[in-house]
């Protein structure tokens, strides 16, 4: 959501990150280009050690699942 920007972790071992779609009201398809952004992070603070957890709750629309999978490509190098 954006009145709920995500920043970066504190002195913590892990990160949740929740998308609830770029529409906002759990709704809409998160774009290549923003998943390639997340991922892009999600590299970073894995490679620093953190657990990373992503919910998508983007499914009104049922996009989450699709985001899910496309975001799994892109961090195991297959997109």
């Amino acid at each position: 959501m954006r009145r709920c920007p995500i920043t970066r972790p504190n002195d913590v071992d892990f990160v949740y990150i929740r998308r609830h779609g770029p529409a906002g009201s759990y709704r809409g398809y998160c774009s290549p280009d923003e998943l390639k952004r997340g991922a892009r992070q999600i590299g970073q603070w894995l490679n620093a050690g953190r657990d990373v957890y992503v919910y998508f709750n983007n499914d009104a629309e049922v996009n989450a699942v699709t985001n899910a999978r496309q975001l799994i490509d892109l961090l195991h190098g297959r997109a």
